[in-house]
């Protein structure tokens, strides 16, 4: 009997039909896999595909045993139709939290079983209580007719409950959905109905042991009708116009993200921004790409357009974007996402920064010169009544309370070498505290300390800190007591030393010590000056004859 004349000679032609079909839509769809859900549609199209080819096998297959293996493979594959049409509708509608994500894997339980009672002789009365081959007569492979069992009508309920579940959360997204999105679901409703619809107009087949593969052609319609919905018409895209013209030559990166918040578009630039590729990001949430903008609102009920700033860690190097967010409104002013350009500011930022610091550079410069004016006034003033004292106690006394004003001190002394006697100093104690700025003079001590040694033998050239040796001093408790000295010197002669104690809690700087040191030169100048008056005041009254017992109680007021 010639192959086309075979009673199925129409079912295995649309079985192989179907076959190169879906096979065809599983490679081009897997091609555009960068649309959302299109890796489960070409997953799908796979499964349609293995399953008309099982029952093209089963349906040439002139031996029971043949027929009946092949139209197991085919249950196993129908087990897993429900499940991909699921994967497919929360991947494009993005509503994986209604589920918990412990509860998708239980949906594999019953394809799982469905596979070890077909595979194995665990319960081989579970599918089929019987089967047998009718030809009626007719020289052909004949028409496999089974008997079901219990596990069968059970596989049936669950498909038909399962397809009924697919369609009822493809229709909540369709009514969670703005109404500008809706028109692209009604594609997608439709498919995902036809399988549904015709598994019912298949049953009473089964019921009968009659066999119509009418299920088969409707997955395919399915199918065929969500390829073409996702990829002729791309109702995914919430911008189906070109790009290329217009936004890849905009030098701003450009995100376009829909009313879920999901990158359906960037330009050219936006691309450069990322290492991963692009395919890859359409339709990820922009919190993944960018999880700066986590905290930011986007509601479709209500959004004023957004600015903000973020930074972005390339290579090390931070580089910084003035983000702009706007929303996208429909015909209906409805909002239908948000567009986000994103400014590189990077090389304002550097220069906002360099000018702060050239401000603070400025500023600093300012206080320092402010600090060296103060400086240079506080010795120009010092040196004025350094010229016009006459006496040692007219040119201490403003000396020395200039001294307390730039370092504030708890004792302040000095130590002057005696010139008849150099091994001898006469001491000089200045309180500051007190309201009269009274000195005390001492009488001739011998040079005992370190800091007096370290001057007559050339050590002492600049100022240098000493311990306390002086325990009249008051110190805080735990206090590490020390003396500041300066050297008090001329191009020719050694004068003596001044030393003083910081106050409590007070650190020296270089620029007080060095003040100070500036001071201590002048004051040094002002002192020999001063006994050099005296000297020649001393000459004119031995001139004269006077005695020397009253000379040396003349000296001594003068020299105080």
């Amino acid at each position: 009997m010639p192959f086309y004349t075979w009673p199925n000679y129409l079912n295995i032609c649309l079985a192989v039909f179907i076959f190169f079909l879906t096979l065809g839509i599983s490679f081009y769809v897997w091609r555009h896999r960068s649309i959302p859900g299109a890796k489960h549609l070409a997953g799908l199209a796979l499964s349609v595909s293995l399953w008309s080819l099982a029952y093209f096998l089963e349906s040439i297959s002139f031996q029971i045993d043949y027929k009946i293996f092949w139209e197991n493979i085919q249950y196993i594959i129908i087990a897993l139709i429900p499940l991909q049409y699921l994967y497919f509708i929360l991947t494009y509608t993005q509503s994986f939290k209604l589920f918990h994500h412990y509860l998708l894997p239980l949906f594999f339980i019953e394809p799982l079983i469905n596979l070890v009672l077909l595979g194995t002789n665990l319960w081989p009365t579970a599918f089929r209580l019987n089967a047998f081959i009718q030809t009626n007569g007719l020289p052909f492979p004949g028409y496999l007719v089974s008997q079901y069992g219990h596990w069968f009508w059970f596989s049936m309920i669950y498909l038909n409950v399962f397809l009924l579940a697919d369609f009822v959360v493809l229709l909540i997204a369709y009514l969670r959905a703005p109404h500008w999105a809706r028109d692209r679901y009604w594609y997608l409703l439709f498919a995902i109905l036809i399988p549904w619809i015709f598994s019912m107009v298949d049953l009473p087949d089964w019921l009968s042991l009659q066999q119509d593969y009418l299920f088969l052609a409707a997955i395919a319609a399915s199918i065929l009708i969500i390829g073409w919905s996702l990829l002729r018409t791309r109702i995914l895209d919430i911008m189906p116009i070109a790009r290329d013209t217009v936004l890849d030559q905009i030098n701003d990166a450009i995100f376009i993200v829909d009313s879920e918040k999901r990158l359906v578009e960037m330009n050219q630039s936006a691309r450069k921004m990322n290492s991963v590729r692009p395919d890859l990001l359409i339709g990820k949430p922009i919190e993944h790409l960018f999880p700066q903008l986590s905290s930011l609102e986007l509601s479709i009920d209500h959004f004023s357009p957004k600015e903000l700033e973020i930074s972005l860690n390339d290579r090390r190097q931070p580089t910084y974007y003035d983000v702009k967010v706007s929303s996208l409104l429909d015909p209906e002013k409805q909002i239908s996402g948000w567009l986000l350009i994103f400014h590189n500011v990077t090389s304002r930022k550097h220069e906002a920064d360099k000018l702060r610091a050239a401000e603070a550079r400025a500023e600093a410069s300012l206080h320092e010169a402010q600090k060296q004016t103060a400086a240079l006034n506080t010795i120009h003033n010092s040196t004025e009544s350094l010229n016009q004292a006459g006496t040692l106690r007219a040119a201490l006394i403003p000396t020395l309370t200039t001294i307390f004003e730039i370092l504030p001190s708890s004792n302040i002394w000095l130590c002057l070498l005696n010139e008849t006697r150099p091994d001898y100093h006469r001491e000089i104690n200045f309180n500051p505290n007190d309201p009269d700025h009274s000195l005390q003079f001492s009488d001739l001590l011998p040079n005992h300390s370190s800091s007096l040694r370290d001057l007559l033998d050339g050590t002492l050239q600049n100022p240098q800190e000493y311990p306390l040796t002086d325990k009249s001093t008051p110190v805080a408790k735990n206090a590490k007591p020390s003396t500041v000295v300066f050297p008090l010197r001329t191009r020719n002669s050694l004068i003596g030393i001044l030393s003083l104690v910081p106050a409590q809690g007070v650190v020296p700087s270089d620029e007080s010590i060095h003040l100070i040191d500036t001071l201590c030169t002048s004051l040094s100048a002002t002192i020999d000056r001063v006994h050099l008056l005296r000297t020649e005041y001393d000459q004119r009254r031995l001139g004269r004859g006077l005695p020397q017992h009253c000379l040396h109680d003349l000296v001594l007021v003068e020299y105080q």
